[in-house]
């Protein structure tokens, strides 16, 4: 039963241990560094999805740019079915790739 609570406590130990920090976008290196956020806003009973970038070099800000697509917040669909409302796009989820 010892052995048992002693590779427990040893367990326990080594994942407390090997937490790493995470980097904070403002410690990053952005000698060259590409910077993107990804934001939701609701005007009304529309939803603007807000892209921007912004590009980084020896320090400098070489490029930005800003992208807006517009939704409707709630989309429907054609279904007759009562327990379908519609998907809520403020609450959809964000998938990102980089290539």
């Amino acid at each position: 039963m010892k052995n048992i609570y002693a590779f427990f406590l040893l367990g326990l130990t080594l994942t407390a241990c090997n937490n790493a920090g995470e980097d904070k976008l403002e410690s990053l290196d952005k000698s060259a560094a590409r910077e993107v956020v990804l934001k939701t806003v609701v005007a009304g009973d529309t939803t603007l999805h807000i892209s921007s970038q912004k590009i980084w070099a020896n320090n400098e800000i070489i490029a930005t740019r800003i992208d807006t697509i517009k939704t409707a917040t709630k989309v429907s669909s054609w279904s007759n079915d009562a327990a379908n409302e519609g998907i809520d796009m403020t609450k959809t989820p964000i998938y990102v790739t980089v290539e």
